[in-house]
């Protein structure tokens, strides 16, 4: 998983010391669930919470980040992950039995790594057992690893950005193709 240095112009003290660089590694969907469950769903402190687990600091030394250039800084390599790139999905496939995804994050899985998934179009039995979740985050991990057969596991370490929203948006595509 891909991480990037921020170099801080205030600094923060960790371990006693004063730093001036933090690294952030990509949100996975387990970290992105994990930061929405400490916050009791609180957008901002969830946020927070993402922050804080990305960056390896803790909450307090969240909270010590100068407002206006380090914490932006930090916040605008977060957003950049979350959002990562336009994503490219080909309508033509709104009709298709399946899509196949290539994963821009493979994932380990044991001593196999996991470089592709394979998206099945969603059956009503799909649907219902999706709907036993109890959030829509929830609802979605149900539906994918109903129609891709990947685990609640191995979806929980797909990239948060990429590949997870990329999945999300063919079976948001299936699903709005079945509708008359």
């Amino acid at each position: 998983m891909a991480k990037v240095k921020i170099k801080l112009e205030y600094g923060i003290e960790r371990d006693g010391l004063e730093v001036y660089e933090l690294e952030a590694r990509r949100p996975t969907v387990q970290d992105v669930k994990l930061a929405y469950s400490q916050a009791g769903g609180n957008e901002e402190k969830a946020s927070l919470a993402l922050m804080s687990n990305l960056c390896m600091i803790t909450p307090g030394q969240v909270s010590e980040l100068d407002i206006g250039v380090d914490f932006k800084a930090v916040q605008a390599v977060i957003t950049g992950f979350l959002n990562d790139e336009e994503l490219i999905i080909d309508k033509s496939k709104a009709r298709a039995r399946s899509v196949r995804i290539e994963l821009k994050y493979p994932i380990k899985d044991g001593s196999n790594e996991l470089t592709f998934i394979e998206i099945k179009r969603p059956k009503v039995k799909d649907y219902q057992y999706s709907e036993e979740g109890k959030d829509e985050n929830e609802k979605s991990i149900r539906m994918l690893s109903r129609v891709s057969g990947l685990t609640e596991a191995q979806i929980n370490k797909l990239d948060f950005g990429t590949d997870y929203a990329h999945a999300r948006e063919y079976l948001q595509l299936f699903l709005a193709s079945s509708q008359p």
